[in-house]
Order: C-alpha cells, then sequence, then structure tokens
C-alpha cells in the first residue's frame, strides 16, 4: 500500500521521501514517475542516485527490466562504452522517450556531466531526481563528499524536478 500511495504522489509532481526497511519497496516509489509516464507516452530524464557502483549497474538493469532505456553511468561504464565508440552521456541526452540515468553522486561532478547540467535543453528534459540512500547527505564517512553535491542540485535543476528520497 505504501508503494501505491507514494508512487501517487511521485505521478502529481510532488515531492516524496520514503523511509522503508530493506526488500519493502523502495526502487519502485524511486522509478514510478518515469514508469507512469512511459505508459502514457511521454517524454523526459530521471537521474537517480545511489551510493556504489554495483547498485548503480543493479538499478539500472532493474530499470530496464521495467521498460525504461536506463544507462548504468559510472567511472568504468564510461571507459568500456568509449572503448567501443559510445558516449553515455549523448545516449542519455538524446531521445524522444523517457531517459534513466543511474550514477554516483560523485558522477554529478564529472566534466561531461557538468557540460549536460550547463544546456538550457537537458536541464529542460530532467523530470525526476531520485536519490537512494538518502541518509548519507551529510552523514560523515566515505559517501559524504559525493552525497553533499546533491546539496546543489536543487538550484542547478528546473524547479518543476520532482524529488524522490529513499533511504
Amino acid at each position: 500500500p505504501h508503494q501505491l500511495e507514494l508512487a501517487m504522489h511521485v505521478n502529481a509532481g510532488e515531492d516524496v521521501f520514503c523511509v522503508a526497511g530493506t526488500n519493502m519497496g523502495k526502487t519502485l516509489v524511486l522509478q514510478s514517475g518515469p514508469i507512469a509516464a512511459q505508459a502514457r507516452g511521454e517524454k523526459g530524464i530521471a537521474l537517480m542516485i545511489v551510493p556504489t557502483k554495483v547498485l548503480v549497474e543493479q538499478q539500472a538493469d532493474v530499470a530496464s527490466r521495467r521498460g525504461l532505456r536506463a544507462r548504468a553511468i559510472n567511472q568504468d561504464t564510461v571507459r568500456n562504452a568509449r572503448l567501443v565508440g559510445r558516449d553515455l552521456f549523448k545516449e542519455l541526452e538524446h531521445g524522444d522517450d523517457i531517459r534513466m540515468a543511474v550514477m554516483t553522486p560523485s558522477m554529478l561532478n564529472e566534466s561531461d556531466m557538468k557540460t549536460l547540467l550547463r544546456r538550457p535543453q537537458f536541464i529542460n528534459s530532467v523530470r525526476w531526481l531520485s536519490i537512494d540512500e538518502a541518509h548519507l547527505v551529510g552523514q560523515e564517512g566515505i559517501f559524504k563528499s559525493g552525497y553533499l553535491s546533491l546539496l546543489n542540485m536543487r538550484v542547478r535543476l528546473n524547479s518543476s524536478v520532482v524529488w524522490v528520497a529513499a533511504t
């Protein structure tokens, strides 16, 4: 029931903060906006922030299985794509569908992502920012510097962007 309730808020354009235990459906809540928009034939970009490379790839895989054009964007996937002539950032930027970039917070500060975040057309396409393990924002430890970069995203993105945080 909490998944449906929170997904309805996300789809109404409301920011959501979800606190739930492991395996309680946070991922579906984090992805609910893009999933519903795709079902309606809409366009847009979702940025999903997770703490580790392993989770980046897992979340991108889950989103892909749900029919979203999701890309795992971390140092490894960017490098590997370039070796075969692909540019994950261009793939994220272009298209007429729902696109999801799953990345660690540190990737927001990489030069290619910073370039995208300065392009008005890209900024205007971003509709959702989902943050997994949101309790790490401001918490001391290995993830602190990356998650602190999320504090600047509110001013970098349009006010219409729906924020979905889970922990």
